[in-house]
């Protein structure tokens, strides 16, 4: 992406990949208000992703809701993202020390274990997980 939004992107990826059942209940969401158009996932074996194209200015304004919809936008399957938990979980334990996002990642580390005690840990895709 051009510009200095993609970090900011990818901090808030990483954010979603951290909150348990997050993408899942924002595509219940979306279904309710587009129950004409309800979520499918795409079927593979090959994908096609749109990248988002925010105007300028509004990129530093991207909320976790912007990332849910740029992936429901491309038919993510939630199983993608249950399976990204480790990562999203490590990338907060790596930056929570940074004082540029200690307050994002707090918040995200909060709201973390209240996921897991109500949801435990995502499952990971057997044929993905490992070396």
């Amino acid at each position: 992406m051009p510009g200095g939004h993609d970090p900011h992107f990818r901090r808030l990826y990483a954010c979603l990949l951290a909150l348990p059942r997050r993408y899942r209940e924002a595509i219940v969401k979306y279904n309710q208000h587009h129950p004409e158009e309800t979520f499918t996932e795409q079927p593979g074996p090959t994908y096609s992703l749109r990248r988002p194209r925010p105007r300028n200015g509004a990129a530093a304004n991207m909320t976790i809701q912007d990332i849910d919809d740029v992936l429901i936008d491309n038919r993510i399957p939630p199983a993608w993202i249950d399976h990204g938990y480790t990562y999203g979980l490590n990338f907060i334990n790596f930056n929570i020390a940074n004082p540029s996002y200690r307050e994002l990642l707090d918040t995200i580390d909060n709201e973390c274990h209240v996921r897991l005690r109500a949801y435990r840990t995502p499952p990971a895709i057997l044929e993905w997980d490992g070396w």
